[in-house]
């Protein structure tokens, strides 16, 4: 037998059972944060590229996007988007004491909520652990768990008919996510990813959307802002 055909029969390892995802978690409430977003633009890739931090505990995110005319400030208090007009103050700046900051951009789907348990239920109850594999970066000893999402229409779970709907506007059915553990079982970082298949892309639809999450516990709590900064949303004006 050949080598190849060994290697393509032989038996894997099992996996084993999946990380404890509600323990590991537990009392990490701050991480620095990316999201990239790439999208078809008539034949044209358009990258966005929005970094900030996440505050898990008071389910607060403050980010700044890099646009072409410069950049703007993003702020997610659970699943409602606000944002700061280019050009108004510095981005990155703090808020002011009083007045309408923001703008409400959008809401995103509960599935889609980047808070801490939201993501470790949806995981849960959806993923199924693909695979483990060591790795060492930056002087650490990791382990690589990947979960894939895939749920279906006929699911009667409430947050998987809700993944499935979510996935389905993207023209796609599934979303991996990465979890890298230490040796003692610290999260090192965290990946969420959404790939929409070539064949179902469409144009100026979406290609690909990245989250990724790290440097857990940071000292950066950020507080919610007043009433009087955030306007309400328009259906409630």
């Amino acid at each position: 037998m050949s080598r190849l055909r060994r290697l393509l029969t032989a038996r894997r390892p099992p996996l084993g059972p999946p990380p404890d995802l509600q323990r590991i978690w537990r009392g990490l409430g701050t991480a620095r944060t990316a999201h990239t977003i790439v999208r078809d633009d008539h034949n044209r890739d358009t990258v966005l590229r929005i970094l900030g931090v996440t505050d898990f505990a008071n389910d607060l995110e403050r980010s700044v996007e890099t646009i072409e005319d410069g950049c703007m400030d993003i702020l997610r208090i659970g699943t409602e988007i606000y944002y700061r007009p280019p050009g108004t103050e510095p981005c990155g700046a703090g808020p002011r004491a009083t007045g309408e900051r923001w703008i409400w951009a959008d809401s995103l789907p509960g599935c889609t909520n980047h808070g801490l348990h939201p993501a470790i239920t949806m995981i849960e109850r959806l993923g199924r652990l693909r695979s483990v594999t060591p790795e060492k970066r930056d002087g650490e000893r990791l382990r690589r768990h990947v979960f894939l999402l895939r749920p279906s229409a006929q699911q009667e779970d409430p947050m998987a008919a809700e993944l499935h709907r979510y996935l389905e506007l993207h023209s796609t059915d599934q979303m991996t996510w990465e979890l890298w553990l230490t040796a003692d079982d610290r999260p090192w970082r965290v990946r969420s990813r959404v790939i929409t298949p070539r064949s179902w892309r469409t144009p100026q639809g979406l290609i690909s959307m990245t989250s990724e999450h790290w440097d857990f516990g940071i000292p950066d709590r950020l507080t919610r802002p007043s009433p009087e900064d955030i306007p309400p949303r328009p259906s409630e004006a």
